[in-house]
């Protein structure tokens, strides 16, 4: 299944360091802004939500509508991309140390 991979990888205070003093409150602004959809990105879960099947075949009279879009949802399989490169990114950054 997918994991959670995102993480906050900005260096803040390089460049709080090289934002001129007549630009630090959008500076300021704009970290609280990414601060934010950052923590709402971590709060959400990393598994999708179920889907109440039941819930819609009692709501929708049209028979054999929801139990075809449940047959076909539950069909569908999407592949998530292999990590080729994080043990190669990680040798590196330890060759560089």
């Amino acid at each position: 299944m997918a994991r959670r991979i995102a993480q906050s990888s900005v260096n803040w205070i390089a460049i709080s360091k090289r934002v001129p003093e007549a630009k630090k409150a959008a500076y300021l602004a704009f970290k609280a802004k990414s601060d934010e959809y950052l923590r709402k990105m971590f709060a959400l879960s990393s598994e999708a939500s179920k889907i109440e099947w039941a819930k819609y075949k009692n709501a929708i009279p049209i028979a054999g509508l929801v139990e075809n879009f449940e047959k076909q949802y539950n069909a569908l399989k999407i592949p998530y991309p292999e990590d080729k490169y994080t043990a190669f990114i990680d040798s590196s950054e330890k060759k560089t140390i």
